[in-house]
């Protein structure tokens, strides 16, 4: 029956939000810490080392690449994987160089650029 002017319209949108900003909805918890998550091509097939320890961890390299198609550059990261033998260590022993693959490290170190001068360093 009443229809809103285009005048009505403008000055609720020149209103001061008065409601203070607000996270969006989302059903995961607030964190108080980031959380990394690399998705890239391996550099080379994973293999199988032996701590000083004793102890036996798989490690691969992953690339990623950043930057405009025309000049894209790659970030590399070094994982060193404890996982238990069985079928999934098998699965990602078997997994062939530039495979596409996505990962969360856990947090045991801060990780920086060696190209911008910034050091790998333990949290």
């Amino acid at each position: 029956m009443f229809r809103q002017s285009a005048f009505q319209t403008l000055s609720k949108a020149a209103r001061p939000i008065t409601t203070p900003v607000s996270r969006s909805f989302s059903s995961t918890a607030i964190r108080d810490h980031a959380r990394l998550t690399v998705v890239g091509r391996l550099g080379a097939q994973p293999e199988v080392a032996t701590s000083s320890n004793g102890r036996e961890y798989v490690k691969y390299s992953v690339g990623t690449n950043y930057g405009p198609r025309d000049n894209q550059q790659t970030s590399w990261f070094r994982v060193t994987s404890f996982v238990p033998e069985g079928p999934g260590r098998d699965h990602l022993l078997n997994l062939p160089k530039g495979y596409v693959l996505s990962y969360i490290p856990m947090p045991l170190f801060s990780l920086h650029n060696k190209a911008q001068k910034l050091t790998l360093s333990p949290i």
